[in-house]
């Protein structure tokens, strides 16, 4: 269902999303770092992750209904691949929260 019954007659869009947290958590873990440091990376590198992106489907979509959707990271070139990976996780996230 894509909404949510507010009062009687009355129906609310409701978006769901399972891929905001859980990448920032598989990026912490796969390279070992803190959240702290994690935040930092992300800090240092530029908008756009140097044209790196991050899918993050990794446990499908509610919001658009993907169930069997996976995660994907493109545009990968060498060096200073975690600080692109730290900063491509929340560029996806602002860029969910900005469509309309």
């Amino acid at each position: 269902c894509c909404c949510c019954r507010s009062s009687p007659g009355a129906w609310l869009p409701l978006i769901c999303t399972l891929n905001c947290t859980v990448p920032a958590e598989e990026v912490i873990a796969a390279f070992g770092i803190s959240h702290a440091e994690a935040t930092a990376l992300a800090e240092a590198e530029a908008a756009g992750s140097s044209g790196v992106s991050f899918l993050p489907y990794l446990v499908g979509e509610r919001t658009p209904n993907w169930p069997d959707s996976s995660g994907a990271v493109i545009g990968l070139r060498p060096g200073g691949c975690m600080q692109q990976h730290a900063r491509a996780v929340p560029n996806w996230n602002l860029r969910c929260l900005s469509l309309k």
